[in-house]
Formats: C-alpha cells, structure tokens, sequence
C-alpha cells in the first residue's frame, strides 16, 4: 500500500512516527516554516511537535516532504564528520557508477515509520537522493544509551540517525555522526561510552560492504594542508620584513653562518650550517615582527586556536584564542612543533558568512576527520564548504617561509 498522506498510516505507524517526532528539537523546524510561511508557531518545543504533528494531519504539511525532513532530522546538528577518499584507481571506475545508481539504492529504502526503537534490529536506509552534486544516503541504527539519572543507571533502547554522501566534484565519502550523549551500544556491539571512532568503524565496514566495494587512500595530503593553514596564520604578512629578510638572506647570512661554525670544529658541516641559517632567520623574523609588527589576512577562511601534536610521551598545546600567549609567543611554539614532530590535531575555526565554526581535525589510517567543538548547529552547508576550502590546500604551493613572499595566487 502506498501512503501519501498521515490518515494512511496504521495505529503503529503513526505510534512509530511519534517516537521520532519526540527526537525533535526547537532548531529543526526551521526548515519547516522556511518551506511553510512559519506554519509552526509553538513558544515552547512541546507545542512546536504538536502543531507539526496537526498540520500534518490536516495536510498542511505535504507528506512527502515530512518524510524526508524526519530522515535528515539530525543532519544539521554538531555532528562529527569523518572522510574517506577511494583510491586512484577507484575514482573513476565503472564500478562505483554503477553501485551507486539511485534506481539500484531506492529498491534498499525502507519505509522509516515502520520502525521503532523496539522493532529496530539493524542499520537500515531510510533515504536515498541524487543531485548534481552529491549521492546521499540517511539511515537509522539500535542504540543502547545509558540513563544515570536513575538508581541504579539502566541501558535504555534508542534509534540514532547518521548520514554518508559521496561528493561527485570532491570525490569522497563523508560520514556524519550526530553527538548523542551516553552511547554504549551500537547495532548490537558494546562500545566504549560515546566511542564514536568505534562507531565510525562498525559504519565503515557496513557501508563499503553493502554499497560499494572500494580501497582508500591514506589521506596524507591533510598533514601538509593542515601545515600549509598553520604556516599561513601565523605568516606576518608584512612587506616591510620581507623585504628585510630577502636582503639579510641574499647578503648576509651564508657570512654570519661562518662566522658561527668557526666558533666550534663540531659546526664545520653542511648539516649544522643549514640549522644556523634557519635559526637565524626564525629569530630575525620574530625581531622584525616585534619591531614592526604583522598583519591580519581578513580574507582567511580558516584561524588556528589550538595545535597537538605528540612527539614521545611529550603533547604540546598552544592556545592562540586564550590570551595566554601573544602572537608571536604562539608563532614560534607553534613553529618548533611542525619542525620536530608530527602534526597529531589541529583546532581550526572556519569563518562562514559572518559566524565562526571551530573544529578539530586529525587523520586516521584511511581517513581525516573534523570534530565539532561547539555545541552550535552546523549545517551541511557549512561542513561541505569546509570541505571543499581544505581540499583546494591539497595542491596549493607550501606557504611562505622567512623572507619568501605568499605568491598572490595562494
């Protein structure tokens, strides 16, 4: 039987479809009264889910559309983001194209009023779209979620939303995880509470076995991006020392560097004269920078606040937004981190039509990851333009070094 409207749903149906409405929070009807000339009026989040639940019924609300706004309910949360690109190889294979026709996907999608937290054994696809720009899939999955606001704590049933989509322009998948508190169940594996690297695994392996079968790249590049963001933030940007430097390097350094290895026999090598030269230009850098000062690039789309990185049992944090350290105390901790250890995280905050986003980003074995650090909503927009400003520093030129211009370019 097909249903069009709210009165063709059974009794456990429309039961079902209350269980999810409950999941609703005052942020996501938005789009509803976007569609719906600000249908839904409610003051409080009660009244909101029920006016929702009203113009449904009285078919103010197309049914269609109710569907898929359940379906993507989560999607534009604080959610975790995960990437995994195919392989070279697998970029422009038949297979993926044809794994992933929509005709071939929609004959998987379930009706998702049928389901309820009892009923729910497994992961389950409740929607499937094709774009010009993207594939994207929602499913729901069982959860347990531990309740300790009773005595003793108990493991209460829940149903959790995720989202994949595969970026046709970028070429990469992407999962989306909505931060839900106290997980420690997920279809039916135990986990680590809100162990969501766990949990981006069980989906990994769910998805590129019943969807498409691909290999990865080890996204490598991220690294060099993340030191290219770095480099670029905490670059002066100021002619007047450029042009200082340029001419300290072209006259000057290679005969102070001489001057310096003839103070020890245990200088004279090409080695430690390539550290003296380097040593020197950082610290003339950072004289001109207190002598003359930087400048901001407004036109940044990414700013540093926190950079981790572990060398040893050692783990270093620089903090730029906490006032703890100046500019220039953060640029040179920031600076001995890319020089002597591998980048493990990097805090970004990504400037977006006049708000800030901050996330972390680290990369996994065959995957980067941005985790939300703010309880704010974050669309999809937002996470895709993210995405698509931090791909472009894949074969964008290494930011500059001391006395090396930024080409206008960059």
């Amino acid at each position: 039987m097909t249903i069009n409207k709210y009165l063709d749903l059974s009794d456990q149906q429309i039961e079902n479809l209350a269980q999810l409405m409950s999941l609703a929070k005052n942020s996501h009807f938005k789009t509803i009264n976007e569609n719906y000339n600000n249908i839904i009026r409610g003051r409080t989040l009660i009244d909101k889910q029920n006016q929702t639940l009203h113009s449904l019924m009285n078919q103010e609300i197309n049914f269609e559309f109710f569907r898929i706004w359940i379906t993507k309910l989560l999607l534009d949360q604080y959610n975790d983001i995960y990437i995994f690109e195919p392989s070279k190889k697998e970029i422009n294979t038949i297979r993926i194209k044809a794994e992933m026709k929509l005709e071939k996907l929609k004959k998987k999608q379930k009706f998702i009023f049928d389901f309820n937290s009892d009923n729910l054994k497994g992961i389950e696809l409740i929607h499937v779209e094709e774009s010009d720009q993207e594939i994207f899939f929602s499913f729901i999955a069982p959860i347990f979620k531990l309740d300790s606001t009773v005595t003793p704590p108990v493991n209460e049933k829940s149903i959790y939303f995720f989202y994949v989509w595969y970026n046709k322009k970028l070429k990469h998948f992407v999962i989306s995880l909505p931060s839900i508190s106290n997980i420690v169940s997920f279809n039916g594996t135990n986990i680590k509470r809100n162990d969501f690297d766990c949990i981006v695994g069980i989906i990994q392996r769910f998805f590129f076995s019943s969807y498409v079968k691909i290999d990865f790249e080890k996204t490598e590049w991220i690294l060099e991006a993340l030191q290219k963001i770095t480099k670029e933030f905490y670059h002066h940007n100021n002619d007047i020392i450029d042009k200082k430097l340029d001419i300290l390097e072209t006259e000057n350094l290679n005969s102070v560097a001489d001057t310096i290895q003839k103070l020890d026999s245990s200088f004279n090598d090409d080695l430690t004269k390539a550290r003296i030269k380097k040593a020197l230009m950082d610290l003339l850098e950072s004289e001109f920078i207190i002598h003359y000062g930087h400048n901001i690039n407004k036109d940044r789309n990414f700013e540093v606040f926190l950079h981790e990185a572990i060398k040893g049992e050692v783990n270093y944090t620089a903090h730029n937004k906490a006032n703890s350290f100046s500019f220039l105390d953060s640029r040179d901790i920031i600076k001995k981190i890319l020089y002597n250890s591998n980048n493990s995280s990097i805090g970004l905050i990504f400037n977006f039509e006049e708000k800030q986003y901050p996330f972390k980003v680290f990369r996994m074995n065959n995957y980067f990851a941005l985790k939300s650090l703010s309880n704010k909503t974050t669309s999809k927009e937002v996470v895709d333009n993210v995405l698509c400003k931090l791909v472009e520093y894949r074969t964008r030129p290494k930011a500059a070094t001391p006395g090396k211009k930024i080409a206008k370019d960059e």
